[in-house]
């Protein structure tokens, strides 16, 4: 198991080498390409190290501890306006480096998702370094006026189960606001939490540099 990750993560060495040498491609679909295999390299790295490293798992089960709560305000920061689509079927999103839950629309708009409909609940997984992705998973449907969620109150499980309902909501005449981002602290007041779960955090990306830096040593030698 160990061998085919590492084999996995040499290919996208490659291929991370390869676009980077051509400028034929479209500078954003290359940017795009670029931020695609980065990202399934860093989900292969963590996998490996899984594996590997007794210490990684001691601190990205402690991170999956610290991020548990119940409660949690999930509130709408940032619109964006679309004529034609409705809110984003899907978020994707981090922990930025204060801490807090940062989420927006990724993918395009589902059909489902029309300017008569909002979702009512967000669902998905959020794991030790902040990386997350929800699903809308039931939907509320707009009468007469139309619905904008404005907050969420939700909760994060130990294995990182998120899981946030509609709290509050704004009706719109126009009709052209979507959700555009979302912000949530799931540390509140306690900086002694937030600070250790972003020192873990920070440790597991060294980690992972280290074994990045020696497969791609391997690589060339």
């Amino acid at each position: 198991m160990s061998r085919s990750l590492e084999l996995n993560i040499q290919k996208t060495i490659i291929n991370l080498k390869k676009l980077n040498g051509k400028k034929s491609l479209w500078k954003s679909r290359r940017v795009n390409k670029i931020l695609r295999i980065r990202k399934k390299q860093l989900n292969l790295l963590l996998n490996l190290l899984e594996l590997e490293d007794s210490e990684f798992n001691m601190i990205w089960n402690r991170n999956m501890d610290l991020l548990k709560g119940e409660n949690l305000k999930f509130s709408v920061t940032r619109v964006e306006i679309d004529l034609l689509n409705g809110h984003a079927s899907k978020l994707t999103g981090k922990i930025d480096k204060e801490g807090k839950i940062i989420a927006i629309p990724t993918g395009k708009f589902n059909p489902f998702m029309s300017k008569k409909f909002f979702p009512k609940i967000y669902s998905g997984k959020i794991d030790a370094i902040g990386q997350l992705a929800l699903n809308s998973t039931s939907l509320g449907i707009n009468l007469i006026t139309r619905s904008r969620p404005k907050s969420f109150i939700g909760s994060i499980s130990t294995n990182g189960e998120i899981q946030m309902r509609v709290s509050e909501k704004l009706n719109e005449f126009w009709q052209s606001n979507n959700i555009g981002q979302i912000i949530c602290d799931p540390f509140g007041v306690d900086n002694k939490r937030k600070n250790e779960f972003l020192k873990n955090k920070d440790i597991i990306m060294r980690k992972v540099a280290q074994k990045l830096k020696q497969i791609e040593s391997q690589l060339m030698s």
